[in-house]
């Protein structure tokens, strides 16, 4: 999936423009390369387009332990949307990311958070 595809899948998921789209898709990718360790991060970057790495890029290599709460939070600081807008918003980046990666690696980011961010990614219904 290239990078205008990925941006307008989130844009069209959360029925919002692009711009506010790529906005939170960034907030997003930052958000959880703090929440993630650093190899993970960039194990996920390699599967996504070029401009997405650079969110995904950490100082360190640890992962900050920090709830669902406080990842909406920040996700809501960086990106300026509404509280509502962001929790759709992140539900949306993470459907996408599912879709843009292989399943082991979706599934090797989802092991490094707490069961509770499982609401933010459900399962597709075949």
């Amino acid at each position: 999936m290239n990078y205008d595809r990925f941006i307008d899948t989130v844009s069209g998921r959360m029925k919002l423009p692009y711009d506010q789209a790529e906005s939170i898709t960034y907030a997003t990718l930052q958000t959880l390369a703090e929440r993630i360790s650093g190899g993970e991060a960039r194990d996920l970057a390699s599967q996504l387009p070029k401009p997405l790495h650079e969110p995904l890029a950490k100082r360190q290599e640890f992962a900050e332990p920090f709830d669902i709460d406080e990842f909406l939070n920040r996700v809501w600081q960086r990106s300026g949307l509404d509280a509502e807008t962001v929790t759709d918003g992140v539900r949306a980046v993470f459907t996408t990311v599912r879709q843009a990666v292989t399943a082991g690696e979706f599934e090797d980011v989802m092991t490094q958070l707490p069961r509770e961010f499982a609401e933010l990614a459900p399962v597709p219904v075949r």
